[in-house]
């Protein structure tokens, strides 16, 4: 059977060529999915955690809406809303 007959996947003709990024990203989805889905944890140094600080105070003092994601180990436990009300 040729490509061009029926019953052949024609929606899938493009996908011959990949893009190394997207080659990358596809091998490391497919880690992670043998991982649970779980990603490994970001170690931050002095100045990461220096810059987090500075957002959150910013924030407060702006008394701007924020969204922080709290993580422990590998598993997210909650989220933080900064709302614009005392």
């Amino acid at each position: 059977m040729n490509k061009l007959t029926d019953g052949s996947n024609l929606l899938w003709e493009s996908s011959r060529v990949i893009l190394p990024e997207h080659k990358e990203r596809i091998r490391i989805s497919r880690e992670e999915a043998r991982r649970g889905g779980r990603r490994e944890r970001p170690v931050l140094d002095e100045q990461e955690w220096e810059r987090i600080n500075e957002a959150i105070t910013r924030s407060l003092h702006d008394r701007a809406e924020k969204l922080y994601t709290i993580a422990k180990g590998r598993d997210t436990h909650g989220s933080i809303f900064l709302p614009l009300s005392e």
